[in-house]
């Protein structure tokens, strides 16, 4: 029994050794841990916050230039919608001539179809009436107006009316070439 205090007492202090490397290993692992945790936490956050800035600039900046090119194709329109209206009011010109110069207008700017409304609410070309079109009820106070998307099947169009002394020049084109 004696010999077996004696071993007891010789190891205890390599035993409390091992005990405080092990306790040492242990802390030092978690500290590594958490550091690591912090660390990664931070990086995400500021990736987060640098791509989200990164997309916010980027998304304003496609946002004007898509605007100025609407307004510009916008402002087109509007010239082609006062000629087409000139061209209707001119001396002599029979229908089959405006839809035929309406026809090469619409080829020129890849445009779906050129209408012009008179202030009946119907087409001046085929005698069609507008009276039920959202457009065309919005332009009656006077000011132009480009309609929100129209779906047809798989195409997607707008619509844009311009007025023009007493008749509406009704221009339909894809959204493709915006």
């Amino acid at each position: 029994m004696k010999k077996l205090k004696r071993l007891k007492e010789k190891n205890a202090p390599s035993e409390r050794k091992k005990s405080i490397k092990k306790e040492l290993v242990a802390f030092t692992l978690v500290c590594i841990l958490g550091i690591v945790l912090v660390l990664s936490a931070s990086a995400v956050y500021f990736t987060y916050d640098s791509t989200k800035e990164s997309l916010t600039k980027s998304l304003k900046e496609t946002s004007s230039l898509v605007a100025d090119k609407i307004t510009q194709k916008i402002n087109t329109y509007s010239i082609l919608a006062e000629s087409a209206a000139l061209y209707k009011n001119s001396a002599g010109v029979s229908t089959i001539s405006l839809k035929s110069y309406l026809q090469k207008e619409c080829s020129k700017y890849n445009l779906t179809k050129i209408d012009i409304i008179d202030a009946t609410g119907n087409s001046v070309i085929d005698s069609t009436s507008y009276l039920q079109d959202t457009t065309y009820q919005q332009v009656k106070n006077g000011s132009a107006f480009l309609s929100d998307p129209i779906f047809v099947g798989d195409d997607v169009f707008f619509d844009y009316a311009y007025p023009y002394d007493n008749s509406v020049v009704m221009i339909r084109f894809p959204y493709a070439i915006l």
